[in-house]
């Protein structure tokens, strides 16, 4: 599985007409009255193939800007290059305000990225609980695939975001949904090392000896982590500590090229 975390706001890009330099700079500042001096220098306010002007007000957070430009008649749902509209901006970069806006206005929780990504799936790799459970109260399905097949729940695993992974369960996500290539949320959790979720998924009857398509299982991803906590949860829940990749290493071998001595012992009382 291929994660595609939310690192902040897109890249604002300046294109066309006279006025579009003029809002990108004001944009980037997140200047109103600059804001309003490029719209009557021409800019387009749809961003003229480049990406929309709300897009990029919207993922820097700049609520007044963004209010600006839907009055102006801004397409709430237009979308840049990436595919990527308003909404998922603003959910990605945990601007909850912007984002009940832009939900106010119209916005789709529904629309996705030219990767299948959703607002709510930006806001679970992100960790934003509070914008993820708005969004689930506005309507935003849980059930997402992005093109490698990855679910919400696992970027919100990925995020270590343990709120934002029980709010998705309890709203009917597939603890067990596999990717492309048979990544499931706990094996995610694993490779990043969160306890916290981990053991989230494991009360939900996530399985623990799941294996993605290169044989690598949780235990497997805990004992690359180094976290001990972790690979003790993994085995009070029935990991086996038998289980090997398609390269052939255990999660002991694993450990022991490490040199994490804490986890070679534990995985050696372990062995049956």
């Amino acid at each position: 599985m291929t994660v595609l975390l939310v690192a902040g706001p897109p890249e604002v890009r300046a294109v066309g007409m006279p006025g579009d330099s003029e809002m990108g700079k004001a944009i980037f500042e997140g200047n109103l009255k600059a804001a309003e001096l490029a719209l009557e220098l021409g800019a387009d306010i749809n961003g003229g193939g480049g990406n929309p002007p709300l897009q990029d007000a919207a993922g820097r957070g700049y609520i007044d800007v963004v209010r600006f430009l839907l009055d102006k008649g801004a397409d709430v749902d237009a979308a840049g290059p990436s595919g990527s509209p308003a909404l998922s901006a603003a959910a990605g970069a945990g601007h909850l305000e912007v984002v009940r806006l832009l939900i106010k206005r119209g916005a789709s929780v529904r629309a996705l990225d030219a990767l299948g990504r959703s607002a709510l799936m930006e806001a679970a790799a992100g960790g934003h609980q509070a914008v993820a459970a708005f969004l689930l109260e506005q309507g935003a399905p849980t059930d997402v695939l992005e093109t490698g097949g990855a679910t919400i729940l696992m970027y919100a695993a990925v995020s270590c975001s343990t709120g934002t992974v029980r709010l998705l369960l309890e709203r009917g996500a597939d603890v067990n949904a596999a990717s492309n290539s048979g990544w499931t949320a706990l094996l995610a959790a694993a490779r990043r090392g969160c306890v916290p979720v981990a053991k989230t998924l494991l009360d939900r009857d996530a399985l623990v000896n799941a294996s993605a398509e290169d044989g690598k299982t949780p235990l497997i991803l805990a004992a690359a982590s180094g976290k001990v906590e972790l690979v003790r949860l993994l085995l009070d829940n029935g990991a086996d500590p038998a289980a090997r990749d398609r390269d052939g290493d255990t999660a002991l071998s694993v450990a022991q090229k490490k040199g994490d001595a804490a986890i070679v012992k534990l995985l050696k009382e372990a062995r049956p």
